[in-house]
């Protein structure tokens, strides 16, 4: 009897955990055109410049993962199961693991800001479940307390049993930055809003069955919490819903790009905690008891009752578990990543995972390998291998498709499963569509950086470059200078892009700034013409003075010269008349008899300031001389017409050299 009760009571309790979904894949973090890929790694940027999760078909994963049996160890028959193949499975060990997960996007919307970051917002609805057992738990399902194994070693032992249920809302906001060509980083901080919760640990239980199997003696220290959105009825009550719990999280992660060709990933996600202000405790702390079975009316519903409720009240009294009504506090299980990829080319790369999971106090490891394709702005692909919780077959398919602003992807991390879920130990899949925008100028922007020429980077004329050191010193060195100059082109190449962008938005401005420009150009150069012509005109009103001041001079100086030149020729005339004399009266001396000393040499009056005739025209003589020694100091008529000749030629030429001094 006691056998039979107990059967019932855990195969009631394994088949509530065994509640199984579908979760989300591993390889969807390494899809750079998924913007959901922050979800694993929220420090990825995704590609283009916003998305919308479509309304009513956004995101959507979930996954199931048994380490410990299959389907197909259950089935006895086609449509027959039975828990006796699973305790009998060759994959059943000690420690054992069920878990499952779900989650539905109610909004999820992004934007690029300022080129170097990327903001999100996300609600979305989430299940996790996690349900860790031991060989012995299975056993009794299938075989009672009494079988002949129990018996023998004499005791069941339940030890590493325990079960974790969280049921949430998600608002979350994230932002994401790219701090330089190498560094991305990002986070998102959540609100959990708590919908239910039930946890429980069964470690310290151990059932030791009398030989008669009449009775059994159990050593108890049980823990159970529950936070139910149900009502005391056990419908669905609204209030209990909205106000069962609350609760704060947080993600982060991180990408550094090693060189041209590795890139090493990190990140932390969940990490998280949500107290439940109305739920009920239920809990021993090593009770001691022997327990002689159940009667047949504690079974049955002869009052119209709840049977369930009955026998939680029955079971409650047999395990003498204390009830406490109040508040407790669970954490999430926090999932960490660690991984890196290696680009062989622009459309090819390889990949590399690992992760953990932190569930119950026990940690959950998986590792993938993959290996990535992109079909340019249209596609992006990933054949992955994972090995998740001690399962192997699990060959992972992702899909990105872009068709115009419509996104459609499908990622799972074992796509044969999909096809036979009773042989699959672990199921995941991933789902939905976006609305994307800005992906052609992204791509159109990164082509145009990648086909740009490389350029030397440019230094100071001023600097000195210090000698290259020999050997392995030097060749680090150059890789140094040689990357320091790669990164200096791209800096240079984003500065250009940035100025060639603000120069076609000033264009339009700069054209109209020529136009008006010219405008004042135009009217400034009649202006100019306007005051040149009126200098260029006084200038000649001022030449023309001159010319008429140095005519007037010139004919000044001509006048003065005839005039000299008249006065020269009255005394030529009067040194004629004076010789004439002068001859006249030595003739007649020359008839009378007289002495020399008696005859006076003519004097002969020359202007001081004419230097001509000073030149030509002796002095008188100083004493008194013989007739012919007065002969020989007259001029001849010749000398003087020379004189007067040279006078009017030196007039001449100063009244031509007139312009010349004007000039």
């Amino acid at each position: 009897m006691i056998r039979t009760k107990i059967k019932v009571l855990s195969a009631v309790a394994f088949g509530l955990s065994a509640v199984s979904a579908v979760a989300q894949p591993a390889n969807q973090f390494f899809l750079k055109a998924l913007p959901q890929a922050y979800y694993l790694n929220p420090g990825q940027l995704p590609e283009g410049n916003g998305h919308i999760g479509f309304l009513g078909l956004g995101y959507q994963y979930g996954e199931a993962t048994s380490t410990g049996f299959q389907l197909s160890d259950m089935m006895v028959a086609k449509d027959t199961l039975s828990l006796q193949g699973a305790a009998n499975s060759s994959s059943l060990a000690d420690d054992n693991y069920l878990g499952m997960a779900f989650r539905k996007d109610l909004l999820n919307v992004g934007w690029r800001w300022k080129e170097k970051s990327y903001w999100s917002i996300v609600m979305a609805t989430r299940m996790m479940a996690d349900f860790n057992y031991s060989r012995d738990f299975l056993n009794v399902l299938t075989q009672g307390n009494g079988a002949t194994e129990f018996l023998a070693k004499g005791a069941v032992d339940l030890d590493g049993t325990r079960y974790s249920i969280n049921i949430f809302n998600e608002f979350g906001i994230g932002y994401a930055r790219q701090v330089n060509d190498q560094l991305s980083i990002g986070g998102k901080l959540k609100y959990l809003q708590g919908l239910g919760n039930f946890n429980g640990n069964f470690d310290g239980i151990k059932v030791t069955t009398a030989e008669d199997l009449t009775s059994m003696t159990i050593a108890s220290s049980l823990s159970v919490q529950s936070a139910t959105p149900l009502d005391t009825a056990g419908a669905f009550d609204q209030a209990n819903a909205t106000s069962n719990g609350a609760g704060f999280g947080m993600d982060l992660g991180g990408s550094y790009k090693v060189n041209d060709q590795i890139t090493a990933y990190a990140s932390v996600v969940d990490f998280g905690v949500i107290s439940w202000g109305q739920g009920k405790t239920l809990s021993n702390n090593n009770v001691s008891f022997t327990f002689n079975g159940f009667t047949y009316a504690e079974f049955s519903d002869t009052t119209g009752g709840d049977v369930f409720t009955d026998l939680t009240d029955s079971i409650q009294d047999v395990f003498k578990l204390d009830e406490e009504a109040g508040g407790y506090t669970t954490y999430l299980p926090t999932r960490f990543f660690l991984g890196g990829s290696y680009q062989f080319h622009e459309n090819l790369s390889a990949d590399v995972l690992y992760s953990g999971r932190m569930t119950n106090g026990k940690l959950l490891n998986s590792a993938t390998i993959g290996l990535g394709i992109k079909g340019g702005k249209w596609y992006e692909g990933k054949l992955t291998y994972t090995i998740a919780h001690d399962t192997y077959a699990n060959v992972g398919w992702a899909s990105v498709l872009n068709l115009g602003p419509f996104q459609l992807y499908f990622v799972t991390d074992n796509i044969l499963g999909l096809f036979q879920l009773d042989y699959s130990k672990h199921v995941s899949g991933a789902a939905g569509i976006n609305l994307t925008f800005g992906r052609n100028k992204y791509y159109d922007n990164l082509k145009s950086q990648k086909s740009a020429p490389d350029m030397p980077a440019t230094t100071d004329s001023t600097s000195t470059v210090p000698a290259a050191p020999n050997g392995e010193a030097a060749k680090k060195e150059m890789d140094d200078l040689k990357k320091d100059t790669k990164e200096d082109v791209k800096d240079a190449k984003k500065d250009a892009k940035k100025a060639e962008e603000k120069a076609e938005d000033k264009a339009e401005d700069a054209k109209d700034d020529a136009k008006d420009a010219a405008d004042d150009a135009k009217d400034d150069a009649k202006d100019a013409a306007k005051d040149a012509k009126k200098e260029a005109e006084k200038a000649k009103e001022d030449a023309e003075k001159a010319v008429e001041k140095a005519e007037e001079k010139a004919e000044k100086r001509i006048q003065k010269a005839e005039e000299q030149a008249d006065e020269a020729a009255e005394k030529m005339k009067q040194m004629e008349a004076d010789k004439a004399a002068a001859e006249k009266a030595a003739m007649e001396k020359a008839a009378v008899p007289a002495t020399v000393d008696s005859i006076s040499a003519p004097v002969v009056n020359v202007p001081q300031d004419t230097t001509a005739t000073q030149d030509l025209v002796p002095a008188a003589p100083s004493s008194t001389t013989d007739s012919t020694q007065a002969e020989l100091s007259t001029p001849s008529m010749d000398e003087l017409q020379k004189a007067v000749e040279e006078i009017k030629q030196k007039g001449a030429a100063e009244e031509k050299a007139a312009p010349a001094d004007v000039k």
